[in-house]
């Protein structure tokens, strides 16, 4: 039986966090309204010759994560280990001689390249910095080496030319033949293809392609386009809101989908038969704000299969009654708008874990919990109502308990090559509120 070859990236319990900064003060005084946690907790692993694919949407952590491999981003906590080298926490003079093996190539080519530097000059300058090829002859025979293994042929004719002279494509094939001239092990792709016409994106995937054969390339392939990563990628890794949410083998990704997130992106797909309609189960809502993630899993307020500890609070509750205010006449919604308040209203501390308080903006807290239950019974279907332990009024205000929350873990499914964090496939881990009491017994 072969044996598994040695990672060449383990990524453990990574943390990259952004402070916000709200104004031109805080930015000069380093203060901080919040914090973004761009990537929460991956846990990875990067096989040589492998192409990995990060996919999300926006805002997911994608780039973040693959600019922490390069150390272009410093993590707050956690490893990131190159053939066993911890990078975390290197000094910028040890990183440099690291990034001859790991280079990326950026979204957009137009801003990859110095509009006032040849296409030659930008390649030989990446060669000058890491000391290759000394000699000005050399090192200009290397530029056009380069330059024709990513299809810039003759080298002669681009070598001399300025950015402003090439197409989206030919800088692109420039960027990557600056990259490849160092001789890595590592490139991280970072949305290649977005910004470049329909008709170039699959040359370029092809390059891509080729250069792995030729060179015994790795790649993270960051995007949020599946049909290239199904086309380009060995395995892809989903994120969502900082966190990967399922990952495994490419083909097994696309035909048995597992998470509810990966099967929305796959409905989202565009399909070329114009007898298919667009699929109408796409996911309900916006991805959150980063800064203040929904607890438990960070899905489950637009998650269609949504289970009671999936984590339910009462910004939930708002999210149900918004839903259906979009349903009723003008008038009720004027009257129940005016007893529930505005948004403000469902942010207020728990007054215990697990249970959330509603005051009345105007009327009671009877009539309240009337247009809460009224809700329930009209929409059972609907995820949060199995969250709920139970509502009741004191008078004053409706108090709502939820069901315990717990955050799911990416484990493997049995019997696939498939990870997934899913309370759907996994059972809850207890929280620590469950274990001290069960240790208590």
């Amino acid at each position: 039986m072969p044996t598994k070859p040695e990672p060449l990236f383990v990524i453990e319990d990574l943390h990259i966090d952004f402070a916000l900064r709200t104004n031109a003060v805080a930015r000069l005084l380093g203060s901080s309204s919040g914090t973004v946690r761009a990537v929460d907790g991956v846990n990875i692993e990067l096989a040589p010759g492998e192409v990995l694919g990060l996919v999300g949407e926006s805002g997911s952590g994608k780039s973040t994560l693959g600019r922490a491999l390069l150390g272009l981003v410093r993590p707050g906590r956690g490893s990131i280990r190159y053939r066993g080298q911890e990078l975390v926490g290197l000094s910028e003079k040890k990183l440099r001689p690291l990034r001859r093996k790991l280079q990326m190539v950026f979204q957009d080519p137009h801003a990859s390249l110095n509009p006032s530097m040849t296409v030659g000059r930008a390649i030989s300058d990446a060669l000058r910095i890491h000391d290759l090829h000394p000699g000005t002859e050399e090192r200009r025979r290397a530029v056009g080496d380069a330059l024709e293994r990513v299809g810039l042929a003759p080298a002669s004719r681009f070598i001399d030319k300025y950015p402003g002279e090439l197409s989206g494509g030919q800088k692109q094939r420039a960027v990557i033949a600056r990259a490849i001239a160092l001789g890595p092990e590592l490139l991280v792709a970072d949305e290649p293809i977005s910004m470049l016409d329909m008709s170039v994106r699959a040359k370029i995937l092809g390059l891509l392609t080729e250069l792995k054969q030729d060179l015994g390339l790795t790649y993270v392939y960051i995007t949020h386009d599946l049909a290239s990563a199904r086309f380009f990628c060995d395995r892809i890794a989903i994120m969502y809101l900082g966190k990967i949410v399922e990952t495994g083998p490419t083909a097994e990704i696309f035909d048995n989908p597992r998470h509810p997130y990966t099967k929305a992106l796959l409905r989202a797909v565009p399909d070329p038969d114009p007898s298919h309609g667009m699929a109408r189960d796409l996911p309900r809502g916006e991805v959150p704000d980063a800064s203040d993630p929904p607890p438990g899993c960070p899905f489950h307020p637009r998650c269609p299969e949504a289970v009671p500890h999936c984590g339910w609070e009462m910004r939930d509750v708002r999210m149900v009654l918004e839903q259906r205010w979009t349903r009723v006449s003008p008038e009720q919604y004027a009257a129940e708008a005016r007893l529930v308040g505005d948004a403000s209203r469902f942010n207020e501390r728990e007054p215990a874990p697990g249970v959330g308080v509603l005051r009345p903006a105007a009327g009671s807290a009877d009539e309240l919990l009337a247009l809460l239950e009224d809700e329930r019974a009209s929409n059972p279907a609907e995820p949060l109502w199995h969250g709920v332990r139970g509502m009741a009024s004191n008078g004053r205000e409706v108090r709502i308990e939820f069901v315990e929350r717990a955050v799911p873990r990416l484990l493997p499914i049995a019997g696939s090559a498939v990870e997934v964090s899913c309370h759907l496939y996994h059972e809850p881990a207890p929280s620590k509120s469950q274990a001290a009491t069960a240790k208590a017994k």
